[in-house]
């Protein structure tokens, strides 16, 4: 769990679990199965009764890498270039191994494991915490002659496996050197990404290249946070005041106002430091959940459901914001915006649902002020989804099958409309 006070590795010294060498867990299965069990009760109770875990290590045991460690931090000895280091050469084949150990136990717990990637963040995080690297090459030829195989002739070969796992930028680049190659794309059932290469920008012209290139292959967001919450700017920041966010618990109006900044907050170091501006947290998620709707995105999956009133814990100061924080002290729950607009998406658009088309027309306002992502459902419910990032109310024409009607979107807002289409669809087919 990227979330624990210390490292974790279930197989550390090659002997297994050891409570011994963590005195702080009661049990080996304290932690996430109760809700992993709670969690497949509920769904169990409703019509789409299937719960998808995607798994994604982050890190093999320091003993299969070739650093011995779980990460190298930057320092001035290395140039500041820190690591999560690789697999080191012939361990191929005992970490996909430890994988499908991992799929073992989970299926004896009774938990079922939907997606698998061969690795969180293969590309690395400088050596900030815990990772492993690997090349688009090296994943590929990993997949083909290892994991991929293994996993086939397991017990587990409807686990779906998701290459990548990244941010957006670099999808096409991944996508073209795995899935163009037939012997490792039949492994493969699609493609993990994550966000954090812009705080606006959703990356739909590559979501649009890749899905042309690879139209059988799914899309899933498998990550995405408010990061660095309440972090002051690192070094090489262009911001000289050295802006640090405060005041989110139990504040809504933090979270719909252009207060918040990540990791690359206008940092002269950045990739592309004008893709990192700073942002309202609201608009964020629901900007990018409807642009991914719109550009063949078929899940998406954030980060950390519940954390405390600092954004923690974290074992490496990577405070984050969170659907649901609580103070442990005073025991108050706080249900951030962040919840009523995954709750809103979760409610509005299920699985089955289909993407449909949609398309803005007219230049009145700045490319950023309307956002519009639709679906519909098996049984012609249409659910339209509206995020209106500007100050004032927008006002515009909705056109549906021929009908047409005028919307007042109020400022600020992320609004629904569901229409039952059953009747007219039943009539064009």
């Amino acid at each position: 769990d990227d979330l624990d006070l210390q490292h974790f590795s279930i197989a550390e010294d090659r002997l297994g679990f050891d409570p011994a060498r963590y005195p702080g867990v009661i049990a080996p299965d304290f932690d996430l199965l109760p809700m992993i069990d709670e969690a497949l009760t509920i769904k169990q109770g409703q019509a789409d009764s299937s719960l998808r875990i995607i798994a994604s290590a982050w890190t093999a045991p320091p003993w299969m890498k070739d650093i011995a460690g779980y990460y190298q931090p930057g320092t001035a000895e290395n140039n500041y270039q820190g690591t999560g280091g690789q697999l080191k050469p012939g361990y191929e084949s005992v970490y996909a191994d430890y994988l499908l150990r991992y799929l073992d136990a989970y299926a004896a717990a009774g938990v079922p494991i939907w997606g698998l990637t061969p690795v969180n963040e293969p590309e690395g995080n400088s050596g900030q915490w815990e990772s492993m690297h690997f090349t688009a090459e090296g994943q590929a030829r990993f997949i083909q002659d290892h994991l991929g195989p293994k996993l086939q002739a397991s017990a587990h070969a409807e686990t779906k496996l998701l290459i990548f796992d990244q941010n957006r930028d670099r999808l096409e680049h991944w996508a073209e050197t795995i899935l163009s190659q037939p012997d490792v794309a039949q492994y493969v059932y699609g493609s993990a990404i994550h966000w954090y290469a812009s705080t606006t920008n959703v990356y739909g012209d590559v979501l649009e290249r890749v899905h042309t290139r690879f139209p059988e292959f799914d899309l899933i967001h498998t990550e995405g946070t408010i990061d660095d919450l309440g972090k002051p700017a690192p070094g090489g920041i262009g911001d000289p005041a050295g802006f640090t966010e405060t005041n989110w618990f139990n504040n809504d109006a933090f979270w719909w106002q252009r207060k918040a900044t990540d990791w690359a907050y206008t940092a002269s170091w950045a990739p592309n430091a004008d893709d990192h501006p700073m942002y309202t947290p609201v608009h964020r998620y629901a900007r990018n959940i409807i642009g991914s709707l719109n550009h063949w995105v078929s899940g998406w999956v954030d980060w950390n459901p519940v954390l405390d009133e600092r954004g923690g814990p974290n074992h490496v100061g990577n405070f984050c914001g969170a659907p649901i924080m609580v103070n442990l002290e005073t025991q108050d729950v706080y249900f951030t915006p962040i919840f009523d607009v995954l709750s809103q998406f979760s409610r509005t658009i299920r699985p089955g649902d289909q993407a449909v088309t949609v398309s803005i027309q007219g230049d009145a306002w700045s490319e950023d002020a309307l956002h519009v992502g639709a679906t519909l459902s098996p049984k012609g419910l249409i659910s339209i989804q509206l995020l209106n990032t500007q100050m004032t109310p927008l006002t515009f024409g909705l056109g549906l099958l021929g009908q047409h009607a005028v919307i007042t979107l109020p400022a600020n807002a992320l609004q629904t409309i569901r229409l039952d289409l059953s009747a007219a669809l039943s009539k064009t087919t």
